[in-house]
């Protein structure tokens, strides 16, 4: 009997086992990759990121998990909700065809983390109700996208500003002359226009010879900004010299004054905020305006362009200049460092020089004071 007890205790221990080793063999089922969401960023406390080596991301301590873009927003506006380093935008906003598409208001922007570096991205827009109306007339607003700054603050600038050297100054078309032989002219008025190699556009801007621009280290010319005067459409160009229509005057026009080309607006206001290249390093030749001091979204000139690797949205730290301290009892000098004031942001870019914005400041900006890359 005790034998027969302990065989069917055998038999149901053996059974178990095998039991248990079956179940382990079996491979567990896998979700779809479609099923995997990013996980949610765990650094919420404001920790350092540096993503492929490009420079530390700062997230802000108080940073959302999701913002909707309000409007008025600029895209320099969304990335300091998020990021204590707002010019480092473009190493944590996604790279896909999603991302490419221009950021609108009432878009929703989403922080995640993706292989443990932060990243930004859309929210795909839900589909919206089908609402039956009857027929209406209704004007609405066209959508356009967010701006990078606020565009108010850089669009005369960007539109009715230029840096020439003398070369491309003499070589430009010229007003020689006008209908009635008036001095000044202006909205309405037919001109004479001389070029040197004729015309291939129809629209022309009307500039005046201002101040030079030297390097304030060196005292190099890099050019002189022209004034803006006014606007000139094409009438005539098989003629010598041509015949323009100014279509727009600010100030009167003048016999000397010399056209150029209208640039591209989508082209003149498509960029993004991004550090400036290590080891960049320049000065303020001039703060534009009629203060001696910069002002938050105003605009000042830098000796740094095209010849320099500089470019739209290029982000620079600036820094008032050193210092010397005397000591009145040993009868030495001492250098002090100058102190962080602000940050720029290029929005236009020559071969010398650039227009930037103003975008933050923690002190006073003005002339002469040092532009380099961000180190944070």
């Amino acid at each position: 009997m005790i034998m027969n007890q302990c065989s069917a205790k055998s038999g149901l221990i053996a059974l178990v086992v095998t039991l248990l080793a079956s179940a382990c063999a079996q491979t567990p089922e896998q979700p779809s990759e479609s099923a995997v969401e990013p996980p949610p960023l765990t650094s919420a406390g404001g920790g350092d990121v540096a993503p492929r080596n490009q420079g530390v991301v700062r997230l802000r301590p108080d940073h959302p998990q999701r913002y909707t873009v309000q409007p008025g927003d600029t895209l320099l506006d969304v990335a300091q909700v998020f990021l204590d380093t707002p010019w480092r935008w473009d190493q944590v906003w996604l790279a896909d065809s999603t991302a490419d598409r221009q950021i609108y208001a009432g878009d929703v922007i989403e922080l995640y983390e993706e292989n443990g570096q932060p990243r930004l991205r859309l929210i795909p827009a839900s589909e919206p109700p089908i609402i039956k109306l009857s027929p209406q007339v209704r004007v609405e607003e066209i959508a356009r996208p967010i701006p990078t700054v606020p565009r108010s603050a850089i669009e005369s600038f960007v539109l009715r500003s230029i840096v020439v050297n003398k070369t491309d100054w003499e070589n430009a078309p010229i007003i020689v002359g006008n209908e009635d032989d008036r001095v000044n002219m202006g909205t309405g008025a037919r001109i004479y226009v001389k070029g040197r190699e004729g015309f291939d556009f129809n629209d022309y801007r009307i500039f005046r010879g201002g101040r030079e621009l030297r390097d304030p280290a060196t005292g190099r010319f890099l050019g002189f900004d022209g004034i803006y005067v006014g606007d000139a459409h094409l009438e005539d160009g098989e003629s010598n010299p041509a015949t323009f229509l100014i279509t727009r005057s600010r100030n009167e026009v003048q016999r000397g004054d010399r056209l150029f080309e209208v640039e591209n607006e989508d082209e003149a206001f498509s960029f993004t905020p991004h550090p400036a290249p290590p080891d960049t390093e320049g000065q303020i030749v001039a703060v534009l305006g009629d203060s001696v001091n910069a002002r938050q979204y105003g605009s000042v000139i830098v000796n740094i362009g095209l010849d320099d690797g500089a470019e739209p949205g290029q982000m620079l730290a600036t820094y008032s200049p050193e210092r010397l301290s005397r000591d009145p009892w040993a009868g030495t000098d001492t250098k002090l460092p100058g102190n962080r004031n602000g940050m720029i942001m290029l929005y236009k870019v020559y071969d010398a020089v650039s227009y930037a914005l103003v975008t933050h400041m923690s002190g006073t900006i003005r002339a002469n004071d040092r532009v380099v890359s961000p180190e944070s």
